[in-house]
């Protein structure tokens, strides 16, 4: 979604924009995705912090109810399984994005005559971790969606 946001931005810059030179447009777009990226990883991670912190206490109210002091121990250790995973998966995801923002930014230096001057390998390992994170994320929500169906499949 941030992709797409930024492409339209970019759009709207180059053609409406102050920035004369596609150089300009790029360094403008890939700052707009950076902060977008920084923005909405913290809106993320304050909504999956506390769907994690609700599914320990679920899995805890759920397993003492079930097996007492054992249940609600064994509860404790599978809601919190659960919830690190949730959020190492969240963290590396948004964190390449963040990272990515970051490379694709400073892979460009404007000259003062508007033109750009290219660091080729900051610009490859961006895209690189840009097309990462997004194959990362759409592996981890396919599996999550596999489990999901294999379970009303039985």
């Amino acid at each position: 979604m941030g992709i797409f946001i930024t492409i339209v931005y970019a759009f709207c810059v180059y053609l409406f924009g102050e920035p004369d030179t596609l150089a300009q447009t790029f360094a403008h777009s890939t700052n707009f995705l950076l902060w977008w990226y920084i923005i909405t990883s913290i809106i993320i991670g304050v909504i999956v912090l506390l769907i994690s912190v609700g599914i320990t206490g679920i899995a805890t109210l759920f397993g003492a109810c079930k097996g007492k002091l054992l249940g609600g121990l064994l509860g404790l250790g599978g809601g919190g399984v659960i919830s690190m995973l949730m959020i190492g998966i969240t963290v590396i995801s948004r964190g390449m994005r963040i990272a990515s923002a970051y490379l694709l930014y400073h892979s460009i230096t404007i000259m003062p005559n508007g033109d750009g001057k290219w660091d080729l390998t900051k610009l490859i390992i961006g895209i690189v971790l840009l097309i990462f994170s997004g194959v990362f994320q759409s592996s981890s929500s396919s599996s999550s969606n596999k489990d999901s169906s294999s379970e009303e499949d039985e």
